[in-house]
C-alpha cells in the first residue's frame, strides 16, 4: 500500500479497497476494522 493508494480512497476515487488494505488503515490508526468501516463484523455464531 502507498500513500498514493490512500490519497485514492480518501478522494473517493478508489470507492473499493481491499479488505488487506482497510485492516492496514485501521492497524496504522490503532483501531479495528470495525471503527473504520463503520460497520459492525459478525463472528460466527
Amino acid at each position: 500500500m502507498t500513500n498514493s493508494d490512500i490519497l485514492k480512497i480518501e478522494q473517493g476515487e478508489n470507492i473499493n479497497p481491499t479488505l488487506d488494505t482497510l485492516n492496514k488503515i485501521a492497524k496504522a490508526l490503532g483501531v479495528g476494522l470495525d471503527e473504520l468501516t463503520g460497520y459492525q463484523l459478525r463472528g460466527k455464531m
